[in-house]
């Protein structure tokens, strides 16, 4: 009996080795936090312009029939 409970404790010992070991050799140092994200940007608004909408799309076409 005395050997399950030995082996036991050292089984239990090495997990919990291993667990500080992983646990401290991460690397990071300070705090640890939650990164901020910055909010969203407003939309720009539409820019109102004196031609018509459809202007540039006849000079596109004409240049793809070529």
């Amino acid at each position: 009996m005395s050997v399950v409970f030995r082996a036991n404790a050292i089984v239990t010992a090495l997990a919990a080795t291993l667990a500080v070991l992983a646990l401290a050799g991460c690397g990071q140092t300070g705090p640890l936090y939650l990164p901020v994200v910055p909010p969203m940007p407003k939309p720009l608004p539409p820019e109102s312009s004196s031609a018509p909408v459809g202007t540039a799309l006849p000079a596109i076409q004409a240049n793809s029939q070529n």
